[in-house]
């Protein structure tokens, strides 16, 4: 059943990239006093604290992630590389956190992200 519903959550790319993303960030988190990410658990990424899907502007049958807002959340760690694989984000919303280390250079591919 687990792997059926896994298959189910993870049917389109983005989606897919979008749960490769976000473990591989939570991998880098080192301080998360308000349990921010304590629910990114799981293949459903839409369901994840701060995370905001909706469907994709070039096809409308297509869920994407398009925000995360973990603002004020006092969190520690770093931004990976993976983060460019979101490339249907237009917010992401980080301040108030402790992140460190460089802006990775795959955040070029975020096009659609609202400076």
């Amino acid at each position: 059943m687990f792997l059926l519903t896994l298959h189910l959550f993870l049917r389109t790319p983005r989606i897919k990239n979008a749960y490769i993303t976000l473990q591989a960030w939570k991998q880098t988190i080192i301080y998360d006093p308000l349990n921010q990410i304590g629910n990114w658990v799981g293949s459903d990424v839409c369901s994840y604290r701060g995370v905001f899907c909706t469907n994709a502007t070039a096809d409308s049958t297509i869920q994407t992630v398009a925000s995360i807002d973990l603002n004020h959340g006092d969190i520690a760690g770093y931004l990976p590389e993976e983060l460019g694989l979101l490339v249907d984000i237009v917010l992401f919303h980080i301040n108030s956190n402790c992140f460190c280390g460089i802006v990775p250079h795959k955040f070029e591919k975020l096009k659609l992200l609202i400076a």
